[in-house]
């Protein structure tokens, strides 16, 4: 009861946001329609990986895969803050 209180003060306060912006024009079908495309090729594309591969394994390696795609940045980043602490003297 509390939750669904909350729940719909939050919606009142974005309904009240939201009807100040003045109206949205209509997306173009064309778009609607390429971007239904890709959304349902993806789809596909995952259901056939989880079907070969087992829901648990694809979702260890697209885990996997996000830690070898963010590996760089993050090393990056570490090695920039390391720099910066003069006493370690690190180059």
């Amino acid at each position: 009861m509390i939750i669904d209180a909350m729940v719909h003060g939050i919606l009142s306060v974005v309904e009240t946001i939201m009807s100040i912006f003045p109206t949205i024009p209509a997306i173009d079908s064309s778009i609607v329609t390429a971007g239904n495309w890709i959304v349902t090729t993806v789809g596909e594309g995952a259901a056939f990986a989880s079907f070969v591969y087992g829901s648990t394994l694809l979702a260890a390696l697209v885990g996997v895969a996000i830690v070898v795609w963010a590996f760089e940045p993050i090393y990056h980043v570490v090695m920039w803050v390391i720099k910066k602490i003069p006493f370690l003297n690190v180059h």
